[in-house]
Order: C-alpha cells, then structure tokens, then sequence
C-alpha cells in the first residue's frame, strides 16, 4: 500500500484490528440491520452508479440509518446511490 504509514504503530494496529473485515467484506443482503453500526459511508467511482441505486438491500438500510438519524456520507459519484431508498416503490428518504 503506496500511503500506508507504516511507522505509525497506532495505524498499525488499527489496520490489523480490522484486516479480516476488509479483506471479507459484507454483503448488503447478510446485514439484518444497522445496530452497531456508527454510520453509512458509500464512496465515489463509476461502481456507485451500476446497481446500487436499485439496490433493495441498500435502500432498506438507507431508510434505518435516516430513520435512526445515523450519518449517510458519500463522496463523489456515491450520491447515485441515494436513490436506492426508492426501491419497491418507497418514498425517496432524502428529499426536500
């Protein structure tokens, strides 16, 4: 990893803390819900915009993190996937 700092040993340790997780991410089907989970974070790219914002999965947890007032970030094409709250014929949870 290019930028990895790798004499900071508190980086480190967070890196190895978290490495497994990672390296075998979730899907979206396999989270029930949002408890224990401090926010949402869909970063930017092309990828954001092929099949998430028809994501049911995506949109499901969308609608609970604005229902539960977490933090939804996204950053640069990530917005697109926003729309997914309107899966299945559900109101758009991030209007007006």
């Amino acid at each position: 990893m290019w930028a990895y700092p790798t004499k900071d040993e508190h980086v480190k340790s967070l890196h190895e803390s978290v490495q497994s997780m990672m390296e075998k991410p979730k899907k979206l089907a396999d989270i029930e819900s949002l408890d224990g989970y401090a926010a949402i974070f869909i970063p930017g790219g092309h990828g954001a915009m092929v099949n998430l914002p028809e994501s049911v999965e995506l949109g499901r947890l969308l609608h609970e993190a604005h229902d539960k007032s977490l933090p939804t970030v996204t950053l640069c094409h990530g917005p697109a996937a926003l729309l997914a709250t309107k899966a299945e014929e559900k109101e758009f949870a991030y209007g007006g």
